[in-house]
């Protein structure tokens, strides 16, 4: 997942205006899974977080920039990692649900570096990278 997120993170700059619309979107959501954690609408947070993730799957796969094709696959890749810890988060693993947390405020401080410090994350220790 590590891999693919790196290469997540250099599309942005052919992304342009989505970049904050994802970037707000992943912010408001992540502290949406973050109550989820303690059992608030869980199903929810994670149904909204895979909806973005699908969207950021399909928007590397139509991409019509000069995205290189190694960076797309790699978005793709990401992309599908997230939707399958949704899926795992659903059904009640509680370490792919941490671990949407933790990328999804990784990706939100590369989208947005100006999010409050308090609000990132070393999103890539063992356990997440493991989850997808």
């Amino acid at each position: 997942m590590h891999a693919h997120y790196n290469a997540y993170r250099k599309t942005l700059n052919h992304t342009g205006a989505s970049r904050h619309r994802d970037a707000s979107e992943l912010a408001r959501v992540t502290v949406a899974l973050r109550h989820a954690e303690t059992g608030h609408d869980r199903a929810q947070a994670i149904e909204e977080t895979r909806q973005i993730w699908t969207r950021c799957g399909v928007n590397a796969c139509h991409d019509e920039t000069a995205m290189p094709d190694e960076i797309r696959r790699s978005m793709r890749d990401l992309a599908s990692d997230m939707i399958l810890a949704c899926a795992k988060a659903a059904a009640g693993d509680v370490g792919s649900l941490r671990a949407l947390i933790e990328v999804n405020q990784s990706v939100v401080s590369g989208l947005n570096p100006a999010m409050p410090r308090s609000f990132h994350g070393d999103a890539f220790h063992p356990r997440v990278r493991q989850v997808a």
